[in-house]
């Protein structure tokens, strides 16, 4: 049998979880109003305020991931001193002259950039670095 102290509770408690629903949808939908504006103006000047403040961390993030310690070892066999620099290897991208040469036998357009008096060069498929640190032709032709 229903009782009907029951049914009363159940829908006072029904009740105020609607009422408490609906008042959170509203805040809800001011807050995105307020978060998102409608105009286009509005909301590409809070994407370019938002741009503007992440650069300076993204451009650090960048820089820091190009730069590497003077006598860092190479990534692949640990024992030389880096001269190579290639951002499209995935196994090692600070290579020692030897695996320069060795891992790029069969990957010529790999860009690749030299260490050259403590800049980085952008050097072409068929030039290596030898032990001292001078550009050297590799005998690859492209031709």
């Amino acid at each position: 049998m229903i009782n009907h102290h029951d049914v009363s509770l159940f829908s006072d408690e029904l009740k105020s979880i609607i009422e408490k629903a609906s008042n959170f949808l509203k805040s809800w939908k001011l807050n995105v109003q307020n978060h998102f504006p409608q105009n286009w103006k509005a909301r590409m000047g809070k994407n370019k305020d938002s741009w503007e403040s992440a650069r300076p961390e993204l451009f650090e993030a960048v820089v820091s991931k190009m730069a590497f310690k003077k006598h860092t070892l190479c990534d692949k066999c640990g024992l030389k001193e880096i001269t190579i620099v290639c951002y499209d290897c995935h196994l090692g991208k600070h290579l020692c002259w030897l695996c320069d040469v060795k891992s790029h036998e069969n990957f010529p357009f790999h860009d690749r950039l030299a260490l050259v008096n403590g800049f980085l060069k952008a050097i072409p498929p068929n030039i290596g670095v030898n032990s001292k640190g001078d550009l050297i032709n590799v005998g690859k032709s492209l031709r």
